[in-house]
């Protein structure tokens, strides 16, 4: 994982042990070109993010040429080029400006909805932001902006997910479960590598 991290000299680090030694919230927020991706991160911290010791992860996909696998497979987390870190100037200096420590995250996959997906489900992020193209009516609004409406369709469900529009937020999901143990996570992921390979030397085999 890309781990630019920035924070102010007078707000603390923290690690994922957080508030009385239990977990750190994990708050995400998709990063593009789009200026709405400067409203979701306004609006997060603004309304989401309630320490100072909290860390923002700015998540980046860069799109790659579409491949297709024989098995679902995690994202691929890259380093970051000139371009990207020159994507990400702003970001950072907002989130100094506002006293609010941020690791940056670059994933690289043909799909960036389901590298999103996949982000938040590997690593258990508790609340996802994104930005969208404000739209005169909610319904035009998901027309159109496939991104946003499979991410709330397939996110985990222990995941809070807030889609935000010039400002506010314009759709809502809230999680209707606990967020799981980690550890529990890291052990479903190597079990999904395990049948990935297994499968593709059978299909080798064959």
């Amino acid at each position: 994982m890309v781990s630019l991290r920035g924070s102010n000299d007078n707000v603390a680090a923290t690690g994922r042990g957080g508030e009385g030694g239990g977990r750190e919230r994990l708050i995400a927020v998709a990063i593009d070109r789009d200026k709405s991706s400067r409203y979701a991160l306004k609006w997060a911290i603004e309304n989401v993010v309630s320490s100072r010791n909290q860390t923002l992860k700015l998540v980046h996909v860069k799109c790659r040429p579409s491949t297709s696998p024989p098995f679902p497979a995690w994202s691929d987390e890259a380093q970051p080029d000139a371009q990207t870190t020159e994507l990400f100037l702003r970001f950072r200096c907002y989130c100094l400006r506002k006293h609010v420590q941020y690791e940056v995250v670059v994933l690289e996959n043909s799909d960036v909805a389901k590298a999103l997906v996949e982000y938040v489900s590997r690593h258990a992020v508790d609340t996802l932001l994104l930005g969208t193209a404000s739209r005169k009516s909610f319904s035009r609004l998901f027309k159109f902006a496939d991104t946003p409406n499979t991410i709330l369709k397939y996110a985990p469900n222990y995941c809070n997910i807030y889609v935000v529009g010039k400002g506010k937020a314009v759709s809502v999901r809230s999680a209707t479960c606990p967020v799981p143990n980690l550890l529990t996570i890291e052990e479903t992921a190597q079990v999904d590598t395990l049948n990935h390979a297994r499968y593709r030397f059978a299909l080798i085999i064959l």
